[in-house]
């Protein structure tokens, strides 16, 4: 090819991406999820393949029974109203069982980890990590229980 048909073929390609992005820049934003603070973690409960929690800013999680079209409001957790809600783990293999790691939005050094049993409707405290800032948690995968 010459220098000539190479540069054309550039400036075809950079005039059809210009368009395709002017394009997409036109579409509507169509909401799918629920209000109540900034979304933090979507999480698949691997018992149940259309339930998906929702975790917000706000210390709530919302809950989707058909794969995110419809959300009601399932808990807010614990008894702050500042926490923020930055991970979620269900168990692999023991069904109910969810994690949760929170951290408080006005003492950045406070926050907990949460259990819950009921498949994330109730939360206690891990008494090991009460007070603790957590905004990550990482489940083992070669054992789960860790």
């Amino acid at each position: 090819m010459t220098f000539m048909v190479v540069r054309n073929t550039i400036r075809v390609f950079v005039f059809v991406l210009v368009a395709a992005l002017a394009s997409l820049a036109q579409q509507p934003w169509v909401p799918v999820g629920p209000d109540g603070g900034e979304v933090r973690t979507l999480t698949r409960d691997p018992h149940a393949s259309n339930r998906i929690l929702l975790t917000t800013s706000a210390g709530m999680i919302f809950e989707s029974l058909d794969g995110g079209a419809g959300w009601s409001r399932l808990t807010r957790v614990g008894d702050r109203k500042d926490y923020v809600l930055d991970a979620l783990i269900f168990h692999p293999t023991r069904k109910g069982l969810v994690y949760a790691a929170a951290w408080s939005i006005e003492d950045n050094q406070s926050g907990d980890v949460l259990k819950s049993l009921d498949g994330g409707r109730t939360w206690k405290k891990s008494r090991e990590m009460h007070g603790e800032s957590v905004r990550a948690l990482a489940m083992s995968a070669s054992n789960p229980d860790v």
